[in-house]
């Protein structure tokens, strides 16, 4: 992101970013480390629930999904905890 003096535009841009599945953003300029940290850096909410996810799956690790608060976690998100926690940690 080169315009130095459009931090909303690199916020939206970085979040775009992260839905796409990015886990991190390339900056050239110093300014914007705090932004893009702001949008990449998991909340301990997110990093709470993955650790949970992954206490259960290590349960019965051979299943595509598992029940978590009453709701399905499929393999997809199981696959997201596991990335979040190894960068995490």
């Amino acid at each position: 992101f080169l315009d130095e003096n459009d931090d909303e535009g690199l916020y939206k841009e970085s979040l775009a970013a992260k839905r796409m599945g990015f886990d991190g953003k390339r900056i050239v300029n110093p300014n914007h480390i705090e932004i893009v940290h702001r949008v990449f850096t998991p909340s301990l909410e997110s990093i709470e629930r993955a650790k949970r996810i992954m206490s259960e799956h290590k349960k019965n690790p051979d299943r595509k999904y598992l029940f978590l608060d009453g709701e399905i976690v499929r393999k997809a998100e199981i696959e997201s905890a596991k990335r979040l926690l190894r960068g995490v940690f």
